[in-house]
């Protein structure tokens, strides 16, 4: 867990399925735009494929949805995302 209270960012790689934290993913400057960079993937080194994964404990999904949760923002699968309870928690129940 990050120092925020939620799991670090993380990356899935569209080309090999690899899931990286942001500090890990090749980052380049992009020859295109100065005020820009590229990100790489560092098992297969796919340029820009990279879907954000579900904070959820655990959880590997694609993430769908971002959302406040508790005082923390939170990218969320489509699982975790309908479990959120009305009060901004996560529910403890399982699908």
């Amino acid at each position: 867990m990050a120092q925020n209270g939620k799991s670090a960012d993380r990356y899935k790689c569209g080309c090999c399925d690899t899931i990286s934290i942001v500090g890990d993913i090749l980052k380049a400057p992009n020859p295109f735009n100065a005020h820009d960079e590229l990100w790489g993937c560092p098992h297969c080194f796919a340029v820009e494929d990279f879907l954000r994964v579900c904070d959820g404990n655990g959880c590997n999904s694609t993430s769908v949805a971002g959302m406040p949760v508790g005082d923390t923002y939170m990218f969320l699968c489509r699982d975790h995302a309908e479990e959120l309870k009305d009060d901004g928690t996560e529910s403890t129940t399982t699908s």
